[in-house]
């Protein structure tokens, strides 16, 4: 079971690198108004930890056997993958002019 979850981690660790950017990108770029260069920081550092944190719960239950290895590598990944989704669809339509 420890290697499967750490294999799924593993696999869902490339596409956490291209989704946390994203969330910073459509965090950035969101509004108006526009958050201050400062407030992008703070939430890609609140982000990132949160990110760990949830790696580090999702692994250890996996660990446990209380969830599937699959859901314990992909699940944190997959929540802020749904809040980037949220972000940029949120951002449909943002500087056409009607």
């Amino acid at each position: 079971t420890h290697y499967r979850v750490d294999l799924f981690v593993k696999l869902a660790s490339p596409v956490a690198c291209i989704v946390l950017p994203a969330l910073a990108l459509f965090f950035a770029v969101g509004g108006p108004p526009h958050p201050s260069s400062a407030l992008t920081l703070v939430l890609s550092a609140v982000v990132a930890v949160a990110y760990v944190l949830l790696t580090g719960v999702g692994t250890s239950l996996g660990y446990g056997g209380a969830i599937a290895p699959a859901v314990a590598g992909w699940t944190p990944t997959a929540l802020f993958a749904l809040l980037a989704a949220y972000l940029g669809l949120r951002l449909r339509g943002f500087g056409q002019s009607f």
